[in-house]
């Protein structure tokens, strides 16, 4: 069935529905049969106005994702052979919201992002799923209706421990599970001791103002943000990966796993922010150390010169 709007008609129809910048997309399938989504304009600098654009080789109708439009997309892939994101949804019990289908078969949920949220692309460690952020674009609707609405409510707000995660990923990008180490629980009495001792020297006034929730001079005020900030002071306090995972986990009044519960997710992601705080940790003693030997090369380099030179004058 082909709609007999144009893609300049479904653009102002969507632009007057949702209040959202449109540019102009020509969906075709290339050599090997996939579907191939070119933007027909500079899409990130479009006009949010679709009357400002060129339509007239348009078959499709592109919608920017993040703070341009206030949407996030979860782009699933759930019919391909292995894909987990069946099991990733069903872990997370997101709340139903817009979903359409897409032209190769697959769906896009989409979400509204919370007030002063952004988040960019990323791709969860799970096959068949793709996050369309900052950064990206999905395709809304088609002249052919190849990419239909499977549920035409409103986008909803994406829940904000989601919202955590998926910054969290964004963070440790190069971080793999098969990374990071497992987590052995630590005695709480002794953990008490030695973060009561560090909280009592100056170098413990920024942690205690962290605990007591303080975000000032972070980028990221939310609760993962909290943590990661905590877990790069407990490792330049020398704190070991099995304390820092579990200071998060138990001793954080206002990180992810104080509000969502110690569960699995949160476990994952205190493991994931203690690596990541020590793994920083050990790059920047290794750039230290690289920097220490260049200048102490270089010091005797001059020290050689000046002797050399010195020598030279006395004969």
């Amino acid at each position: 069935m082909t709609d007999l709007r144009t893609a300049y008609e479904l653009a102002c129809d969507l632009h007057a529905e949702f209040a959202i910048p449109t540019f102009p997309v020509r969906l075709s399938r290339n050599g090997m049969g996939k579907w191939e989504k070119q933007p027909l304009t500079k899409w990130s600098q479009a006009p949010s106005d679709p009357r400002e654009l060129n339509w007239k080789r348009a078959n499709a109708v592109g919608v920017p994702m993040g703070t341009r439009s206030g949407l996030i997309a979860i782009d699933l892939d759930d019919y391909k052979t292995g894909s987990g994101a069946a099991g990733w949804l069903q872990e997370r019990l997101l709340p139903a919201t817009r979903t359409h289908t897409t032209a190769s078969g697959g769906r896009h949920l989409i979400y509204r992002l919370p007030r002063d949220v952004d988040l960019g692309n990323h791709a969860p460690p799970v096959t068949g799923i793709d996050i369309r952020g900052s950064g990206g674009f999905i395709v809304w609707c088609d002249v052919n209706c190849r990419y239909g609405v499977l549920d035409c409510r409103r986008p909803v707000e994406l829940p904000q421990a989601i919202c955590e995660e998926l910054a969290a990923l964004r963070r440790s990008a190069y971080i793999t599970d098969a990374m990071v180490p497992h987590y052995t629980r630590v005695s709480d009495a002794e953990l008490v001791m030695k973060l009561e001792r560090l909280l009592k020297q100056t170098a413990g006034q920024l942690l205690t103002a962290r605990l007591n929730g303080s975000t000032v001079g972070l980028n990221d005020t939310s609760a993962s943000g909290l943590d990661m900030s905590v877990a790069a002071i407990l490792a330049r306090n020398r704190f070991s990966f099995n304390e820092i995972v579990q200071t998060l986990l138990t001793r954080c009044p206002h990180g992810v796993a104080a509000r969502d519960g110690w569960d699995a997710r949160t476990e994952r992601l205190a493991k994931r922010c203690a690596f990541r705080a020590l793994d920083d940790l050990r790059h920047r003693s290794e750039r230290r150390r690289k920097a220490m030997e260049e200048k102490l090369r270089e010091l005797k380099y001059r020290f050689s010169t000046k002797t050399n030179v010195s020598e030279d004058d006395a004969q």
